[in-house]
């Protein structure tokens, strides 16, 4: 509605620049057609994952701000420093597609600013990977992921992956059973 006038005075690149900070355009492209019609194409983000609680990443890694409450599916929660934005969406890719082959799906991962590696998997157990052979503790997570969960009819809240030959297990509390009073 700012930009209302005629055909002539209307200034393609204040439309364009206008358009370009609207929430979900990714690239818009506008240009006048003779005699009277402006040609406006929009193309919109693609969100992939939602990036340190507030903002949004694309396919590309690429941070936008948009309304999360417009989202109409839920996304991983992506979280590292500035600038981490395409690792951290390639290493989620990755341990992703690891996960999947044998029935896990990941939910969040961040990378802290030393480049250490954490994730979270969907069933809520932590993963924490450090820094080096991230994908191999990964796998190693699954292969003894069978023998971890019958070892203690607890759930499993975290594991940690970064030792060389081995790896930590934290159980959650079991849960307090009320005493029984004698009558």
């Amino acid at each position: 509605q700012q930009f209302v006038g005629n055909f002539f005075h209307v200034n393609v690149d204040q439309v364009q620049q206008y358009l370009q900070q609207q929430p979900w355009v990714y690239q818009v492209a506008v240009r006048k057609q003779w005699p009277g019609t402006l040609v406006v194409v929009v193309t919109e983000h693609s969100p992939v994952a939602v990036w340190n609680s507030d903002f949004l990443l694309n396919k590309k890694g690429e941070v936008f701000k948009a309304p999360l409450t417009q989202l109409k599916e839920s996304l991983p929660q992506l979280a590292g420093p500035s600038g981490s934005e395409q690792d951290a969406l390639t290493m989620f890719s990755q341990v992703q597609s690891l996960l999947a082959l044998h029935q896990f799906q990941a939910s969040s991962l961040s990378v802290s600013p030393r480049f250490a590696w954490q994730l979270t998997l969907s069933n809520g157990i932590e993963l924490k990977l450090g820094r080096e052979d991230t994908l191999k503790r990964v796998q190693r997570f699954i292969d003894l992921y069978p023998s971890i969960s019958k070892h203690k009819a607890e759930a499993i809240e975290q594991v940690d992956l970064r030792y060389d030959t081995g790896l930590a297990v934290r159980f959650a509390p079991a849960p307090v059973q009320p005493e029984k009073r004698k009558a």
